[in-house]
């Protein structure tokens, strides 16, 4: 076989499997592991164009959003067995149990505000949070988290190739600029004016 007929053959290949909701759902879960509102956005994007269901990708959006979540919980309670994480997080002092309401605030707090969910989340490990509750309350918030994202990311992307008839490609790079923009924006202004010293 040459060269060129390896090259339809993966084409094909690759049309085919981008074809299957099944796979764009595994990519979607796989994606969130590293950047999950890239996931989310893509997820939606898919939806918005007609290419997989909203029910499929709001099923892999919350799945792939729950599983990193308990992963950072899991990496706490990992480290909670190494010493100098031991002696430097760990809460001193004995607390009562959290009430399974008051986990709920603590995780909807924390998958709300950017940046705060790696520490928040690896911290409810290290200090054995009640994991079946946790686990309860993270579901629920990515199920919101995903539901609202990739509605409002569906129905912006479906308007976008309707009114203005914008190109994928365009809307995609449209996606990227705004969500890595914001975080340079951002980091340049902390550099500028830090935070006073308490």
């Amino acid at each position: 076989m040459d060269t060129e007929s390896w090259a339809k053959v993966a084409t094909d290949l690759i049309t085919m499997t981008m074809a299957s909701p099944f796979i764009l759902s595994l990519i979607i879960i796989g994606v969130s592991f590293l950047l999950e509102d890239a996931a989310l956005i893509g997820a939606a994007l898919l939806v918005g164009v007609g290419d997989l269901s909203f029910e499929a990708a709001l099923i892999a959006g919350t799945i792939g959003l729950t599983l990193g979540d308990l992963g950072l919980y899991g990496l706490g309670r990992i480290a909670h067995r190494v010493p100098w994480i031991q002696r430097r997080f760990v809460d001193k002092v004995d607390q009562p149990k959290r009430k399974p309401a008051s986990i709920g605030l603590f995780v909807l707090g924390f998958r709300l505000v950017p940046g705060l969910r790696l520490p928040a989340f690896v911290s409810a490990g290290v200090n054995h949070m009640n994991f079946l509750a946790f686990a309860f309350w993270v579901a629920l918030a990515s199920l919101a988290w995903s539901a609202l994202f990739i509605f409002l990311g569906s129905m912006g992307t479906h308007m976008m190739i309707e009114e203005i008839g914008m190109s994928l490609a365009w809307l995609g790079a449209a996606a990227i600029v705004l969500m890595i923009v914001p975080r340079f924006v951002l980091k340049w202004w902390r550099a500028r004016h830090p935070a006073p010293a308490t």
